[in-house]
């Protein structure tokens, strides 16, 4: 078993593509005491503390057991987590602390079947731990069965449960946890109560724990449709119709006959979406794992209502700035028709207005006229996005040769003042942030300062190379 710094997500994702996506609820033994003290897991001592007010010690036995039970493997070994499992030509590898969460998998077989899956809580969540994970096709029909057969685990909770007939006897099992704000798809079948026929049960087996099924008690489609538009949907539904919703807002939905199948490419697609609310999941459960200690008090100073003077006209303006500088980048990223995708970590976004102060335009000498600098904000980006682009369009990385110009002493007096000055940069102290769920390695840094000053604003970026994704981490000062 490795830390959670440890994983190579560098080297997983240039061979790895997801497929499919899958979540579960699970809860967890705790003696009667120790129950009231349950929403103290993952907190911490203060705001702006990182010391942890209560851990989740988990015996982790009864999940590893699902593997040793369908696939052969060791149990000793799975409790490892160093690579041998037990069977020739099969990985597992555990990225965590012992016995606690959260705990991230990474999983293979022979053919180049591959799934990570992550065990954790989180402050958002309703139930007792979340297991979520990401497969690739050829690894997807086995995770799939791995999360049929967890779901089956017994309940070890006396609230919220259910007796399930099993032969001469009643098993007790938890109900489902609601699970409306992690998926992005929703499916409501009409009828149940009837027996679902042989086609719902094989469009069910695809799409269990990959999107919301919700046809088990008050068969309604999940959104922003309204009680009466939802009945309105519905109410003509023969039993054996399913309804679907394809996006989080659920504004509308697709309706399939008793005997009409859902179509492949539907089906892809809500595996598609599956993905990104696994991942996105995963980055909730390893969130405060990563967390910096910038991003703590950005966060403090947010929830006070202190990231932004109310009445200063400067703070407001740039915090205006960095909405339009992102939204106008995700535009950009379509335009240049690279297939390259821009995106924000937390930090980023929430960089509070304070710390962009004094990067607006200020007027200057260009070309012997006086007009406004660009603005440093944007430069800051902009220097990352180019920086990017050129290794795509080069296929590697950009070639320059150094060059200065000499001008007249009559043109001297033309040379630009108040100009920007700007590097990249290695980062001495390289940290990791979380892309799609998994930890990646922030190396560079733009820096952006005029010349008549010692502090610049900094950008920290990085470049997903497999997934063609420029991510943006944060925005600091720092002395140039």
């Amino acid at each position: 078993m490795l830390p959670l710094p440890s994983i190579p997500t560098e080297i997983i994702r240039k061979s790895f593509v997801p497929t499919r996506g899958f979540i579960l609820a699970l809860d967890v033994a705790l003696a009667a005491k120790d129950r009231p003290l349950r929403p103290l897991t993952g907190a911490t001592m203060g705001p702006l503390s990182a010391e942890k007010a209560a851990e989740l010690i988990v015996d982790f036995d009864p999940l590893f057991q699902v593997f040793v039970d369908l696939f052969g493997y060791d149990l000793a070994l799975l409790r490892a987590g160093d690579g041998d499992c037990g069977v020739e030509g099969h990985d597992w590898n555990l990225f965590g602390r012992r016995d606690r969460v959260p705990l991230v998998i990474r999983w293979r077989m022979p053919e180049g079947a591959e799934a990570i899956l992550a065990i954790g809580d989180m402050p958002e969540g309703s139930a007792d731990l979340y297991v979520t994970g990401v497969a690739n096709r050829a690894m997807a029909p086995h995770l799939a069965k791995v999360f049929g057969s967890m779901r089956e685990l017994p309940a070890v909770n006396e609230e919220d449960l259910i007796d399930l007939p099993a032969g001469n006897v009643l098993q007790k099992l938890a109900t489902p946890i609601t699970m409306m704000d992690f998926f992005g798809t929703s499916l409501a079948y009409a009828g149940e109560k009837q027996g679902l026929t042989p086609l719902a049960e094989s469009e069910l087996a695809q799409l269990r724990f990959s999107c919301l099924i919700n046809g088990r008690s008050n068969h309604r489609v999940l959104g922003n449709l309204s009680p009466a538009r939802s009945r309105e949907l519905l109410a003509g539904f023969a039993p054996g119709t399913r309804a679907l919703t394809l996006t989080r807002t659920g504004r509308f939905a697709l309706s399939f006959g008793p005997e009409e199948p859902i179509p492949a490419t539907v089906i892809a697609a809500i595996h598609s979406q599956s993905v990104d609310d696994a991942e996105r999941t995963m980055g909730l459960i390893l969130r405060e794992t990563f967390r910096r200690q910038a991003e703590r008090v950005q966060d403090y100073l947010q929830r006070e209502g202190l990231d932004v003077n109310p009445g200063n006209v400067e703070e407001a303006e740039r915090a205006a700035a960095l909405r339009d500088a992102m939204r106008t980048f995700e535009e950009m990223a379509d335009d240049v028709r690279m297939n390259l995708k821009v995106t924000f970590g937390d930090d980023f976004k929430g960089t509070p207005a304070k710390t962009l102060l004094g990067s607006r335009p200020l007027p200057g000498l260009r070309g012997g006229h006086v007009m406004n600098a660009p603005d440093m904000l944007w430069q800051a980006m902009f220097e990352a996005f180019r920086e990017t682009t050129d290794r795509l369009f080069d296929g590697g990385r950009p070639r320059q040769l150094k060059a200065r110009m000499i001008v007249s002493a009559d043109k001297e007096l033309e040379r630009d003042h108040e100009a920007l000055r700007s590097r990249i940069d290695k980062l001495a102290t390289p940290y990791s942030t979380l892309v799609r769920g998994l930890p990646m390695r922030v190396k560079k840094s733009v820096l952006i300062w005029r010349e008549d000053e010692d502090e610049g604003l900094a950008c920290d970026y990085l470049f997903d190379q497999t997934h063609r994704e420029l991510h943006f981490v944060a925005l600091y000062r720092t002395k140039v």
